[in-house]
């Protein structure tokens, strides 16, 4: 009997102690939150292939709204450069961009598309004027294109709208903006009120207009290596657009971004310095490296993408990883819980690993660029690479 032996008692208690501290410390939680959806077969052009970025909205402005996915695919140009599915059914709706989006020769007979990124926007006002009705009057579709070195403005049926930086020139000036290899961007979509006016007008006061920010990541590649918040103003029926401030070139491919809200933050996924940065959203500042969260970046895989997600109670960032040059190893998207975030604590916010979805690198190549559904948390997964194969898969949440 254990009351018999006192010493084997305290023994046992200590190991029970010991193994509840350990399940306290143990830095992932395999709590299921997401699981591959099985029921989606995106319907891609036959020959269209390196698929790089996706994006998400609705065709209504309802809960019921059904869902409309943006694809980019760089590797035929045979093919147009942004495709479109229904979120439902997988099955291709329609596709865009050849006559805007740039091409780069890759060899005799072989050229490859620049829609590197990809970022939709669901607006608050009816941002497309002109001519579009319904649903479509309500979205921009973003393309980040790091062989024009632009950031291109698209309707939700690929009208061409407005073009942000240099087209053709890669460089880092800020008048006029110059991108030097652009990957991605995060938008905020635009706010009501009353402008100051901009540098030159003499202090003037706009009148009421709508205001989207936009943060480009620049990039993949090239020499910027910096972030650049971007004010669309629209007003009486045309765009305006306004450098807002820019970063010094702090980073090493900065392949990714993704905005959190209500810390007022910026990720940056870093790739080549093997880290997440936290960037102020209002001026740029920068908080520094986000090291809390245990990734295991650097030997471990590289960061690729991030982006977030706040619906209900959930707090999530999901940060794609896989090395670089891919070699088909440490290829997985990380779930993390970020309601801890803060800009008071910037780098030092306390942040915890809920989920790893690992890639078999038998089936699947590595994750490039992420999209989420901010509506019901769907989180779409773009595999960039042709070997073992390129394509787009989708988690559902199963608690969101």
């Amino acid at each position: 009997m254990l009351r018999d032996r006192p010493g084997l008692v305290l023994l046992v208690l200590a190991y029970l102690a010991l193994m509840f501290i350990a399940g306290l410390m143990r830095p992932v939680h395999s709590t299921g939150l997401y699981t591959l959806d099985a029921t989606w077969h995106p319907e891609f052009p036959m020959g269209a292939h390196t698929f790089s970025a996706v994006g998400v909205t609705h065709a209504d402005a309802t809960a019921q709204g059904a869902t409309v996915v943006y694809i980019t695919q760089r590797g035929n140009t045979s093919i147009d450069p942004v495709l479109v599915l229904n979120g439902t059914t997988g099955g291709l709706l329609g596709s865009w961009g050849r006559h805007a989006v740039g091409a780069v020769d890759t060899g005799p007979g072989a050229a490859l598309w620049g829609a590197h990124g990809i970022t939709v926007e669901s607006c608050s006002y009816p941002c497309v004027p002109g001519e579009e009705i319904g649903w479509h009057r309500w979205v921009r579709v973003f393309i980040e294109d790091f062989t024009l070195n632009t950031v291109t403005a698209f309707s939700a049926m690929g009208k061409y709208l407005f073009t942000i930086g240099t087209p053709g020139v890669a460089g880092n000036g800020t008048s006029p903006l110059q991108f030097g290899s652009v990957s991605d961007a995060a938008l905020e979509t635009g706010r009501h009120g009353i402008e100051p006016g901009l540098p030159g007008t003499q202090g003037a006061v706009w009148k009421a207009s709508w205001v989207a920010s936009l943060y480009t990541a620049d990039g993949d590649g090239g020499s910027a290596n910096r972030v650049a918040k971007v004010l669309i103003r629209a007003r009486e029926g045309w765009d305006q657009i306004h450098t807002d401030w820019v970063t010094p070139a702090i980073f090493n491919n900065p392949h990714s971004i993704a905005l959190h809200n209500r810390s007022g933050l910026l990720v940056v996924a870093d790739r080549e310095h093997f880290q997440l940065r936290l960037l102020n959203m209002s001026n740029g500042a920068d908080l520094g490296a986000w090291a809390a969260c245990g990734l295991g970046l650097g030997e471990q895989g590289k960061p690729f993408a991030v982006r977030t997600l706040q619906l209900g109670h959930r707090e999530l960032l999901f940060v794609a990883i896989m090395d670089n040059p891919q070699d088909g190893k440490h290829q997985r998207i990380t779930l993390v819980d970020i309601s801890q975030l803060t800009a008071a604590e910037g780098g030092s916010s306390p942040c915890r690993v809920l989920q790893r979805l690992e890639l078999d690198p038998a089936k699947y190549s590595g994750p490039h660029l992420l999209g989420v559904d901010t509506r019901n948390g769907d989180l779409y997964v773009v595999l960039v690479a042709d070997s073992p194969q390129s394509t787009v898969l989708r988690y559902k949440c199963v608690d969101c």
